[in-house]
């Protein structure tokens, strides 16, 4: 049996979070990614768009595009956006513009240093 309304409770408060039935459908979704070095051309099988990820100098990449770890950080941020949109719409909600903020922290000690070093001096 599947639970059709979830309750917040707060002190004497109670709230419907959901009253909405899940909708079950699949979307097919493949992957592939080519290339050689540090750099790779990733497309989306059926969709006509691709892009390219390469990663910093430091870590011997040619900087050439986005790195992987600046793509998945945008995945997040675009991740949250459009499940809040689907969400939301689906509650008869309208949502205006959001903005989403993801910041990744350098694990290299040469990494951090230099980004420090930048944001000091305004460079960053």
């Amino acid at each position: 049996m599947w639970l059709r309304s979830l309750v917040f409770q707060t002190s004497q408060i109670a709230r419907a979070i959901s009253i909405t039935t899940p909708k079950l459908q699949a979307i097919p979704l493949r992957i592939d990614g080519h290339g050689t070095g540090t750099i790779q051309k990733v497309s989306i099988e059926g969709k006509p768009y691709q892009f390219t990820a390469d990663t910093y100098t430091l870590l011997g990449g040619q900087d050439s595009a986005p790195s992987p770890v600046s793509y998945f950080l945008a995945s997040l941020s675009t991740y949250n956006q459009v499940t809040g949109f689907v969400v939301a719409k689906d509650h008869g909600i309208i949502l205006g513009e959001m903005a989403c903020y993801c910041q990744r922290v350098a694990s290299d000690r040469r990494a951090c240093e230099r980004e420090a070093r930048e944001s000091a001096l305004g460079e960053y």
